[in-house]
């Protein structure tokens, strides 16, 4: 639910510039749109380093074996770092979709929340042989990859 907040926040900015007219100021002023949005990434992305590194303190610190054991740190930070730059484009295109930060901020992270909570545990439901849907479940992991949320969640699931 972390992950989810944080990536939803991502949002804000732009939807705020957005509602009170300053990204057009930037542009009426000679800014390029490739540097407005080339430079709020590079800063999304750099802000979203710092939590990551936080979460890897805290592995550390409470000795989650199958993070930090046989030098897994380096694989949890890629993989964090990848659903960065994964995530934030997703949101900055979804941030479209709103007039209010608040909404923006409220409704992305349900979204959030939904795409990797739900999709990771209907796939791993499915996933049991018992059921009968092994087929139906290795096709929805394969629809699912498509969403940063998902994908975050099973390749931390596949270190335990």
């Amino acid at each position: 639910y972390g992950m989810a907040s944080l990536a939803s926040s991502f949002a804000l900015l732009l939807v705020t510039e957005r509602a009170i007219k300053s990204k057009h100021i930037q542009c009426v002023s000679g800014v390029y749109m490739a540097n407005f949005w080339f430079s709020a990434l590079l800063w999304d992305l750099i802000n979203f380093l710092f939590p990551c590194v936080l979460m890897l303190v805290i592995f550390c610190a409470f000795n989650v074996k199958a993070f930090t054991e046989n030098n897994h740190l380096a694989d949890v930070m890629v993989i964090l770092l990848l659903y960065g730059w994964a995530v934030i484009p997703l949101m900055y295109l979804l941030s479209f979709c709103f007039s209010v930060a608040a909404t923006a901020y409220t409704r992305l992270t349900i979204f959030n929340i939904l795409t990797g909570t739900a999709t990771f545990l209907a796939v791993t439901i499915m996933s049991i042989p018992a059921l009968g849907m092994v087929d139906l479940s290795k096709t929805l992991d394969k629809v699912f990859l498509i969403l940063p949320n998902y994908c975050l969640g099973q390749s931390l699931s596949d270190f335990y």
